[in-house]
């Protein structure tokens, strides 16, 4: 038996779409052809309040493209802002037989600070010869590894691919060393400031001494260690 679609049918709908939108946890607003906001969801309406904004429209493009209303198969217009403290890749797409268009917004902060993350990774690496022989290792604010430079390689015989991506602790066994350096770690990601230490490192059956430099970068760290073996083998020699 056919169902035929009845206008009850069709108002019950529009209204659960019209509740789905309401609810949705991305801000989304509809605009006139004027360019005037004409409807807001809750989640636009959050993201207002909460950075102390008032007016709708900072989530509209510069300029809404007037062709865009008269394209038989038009396009979404994509476009990012910053709305506040966030940064959104919105799309803004005309509602067809009507004279509204749609804005979905997307809340793309974190990804834009990885981004920029990866950047000033590769401007401190810009900055660093590529003979340089001391180790050099980055982490995201998370501890996990997002560089990892030949000598870290040679020194302590562990591949960048099985280092980039993962936890500390999935490279390093949770030892009293280990424990010192993310201790260490955790410090200048929640003080923001620079420290030094110097730890005892096991590899091969040998036990090597480093001096590691901890710097902040971006949302995570940058790490410079040197092997000072030699030079505290040294010392203790002078000290008997």
């Amino acid at each position: 038996m056919i169902h035929e679609r009845t206008e009850s049918d069709s108002r019950e709908n529009d209204l659960r779409f019209s509740t789905e939108i309401d609810k949705n946890v991305n801000p989304i607003l509809d605009v006139d052809i004027n360019g005037s906001i004409i409807y807001r969801n809750a989640a636009a309406t959050d993201v207002l309040n909460s950075n102390g904004l008032k007016d709708p429209g900072v989530f509209l493009p510069e300029e809404i493209p007037q062709h865009m209303w008269e394209s038989k198969e038009p396009l979404p217009v994509n476009y990012e802002k910053t709305i506040g403290k966030s940064i959104f890749f919105l799309s803004l797409s005309p509602i067809p037989d009507t004279e509204r268009a749609r804005i979905y917004a997307f809340d793309v902060t974190q990804e834009k600070l990885r981004e920029r993350q990866r950047f000033e990774v590769k401007e401190l690496l810009a900055k660093v010869t590529g003979s340089v022989t001391d180790m050099l290792y980055a982490l995201d604010k998370n501890l996990k590894y997002i560089y990892w430079n030949n000598a870290c390689e040679e020194i302590t015989g562990i591949s960048s691919a099985d280092v980039i991506g993962k936890h500390v602790t999935d490279v390093f066994s949770e030892d009293a060393t280990t424990a010192k350096a993310m201790a260490s770690y955790r410090r200048v990601l929640l003080k923001g400031k620079a420290e030094s230490a110097v730890f005892e490192y096991k590899h091969g059956g040998k036990t090597k001494t480093l001096e590691i430099n901890i710097y902040p970068l971006g949302e995570g760290i940058s790490v410079f260690a040197r092997d000072i073996t030699d030079q505290k083998n040294a010392e203790r020699k002078l000290s008997r």
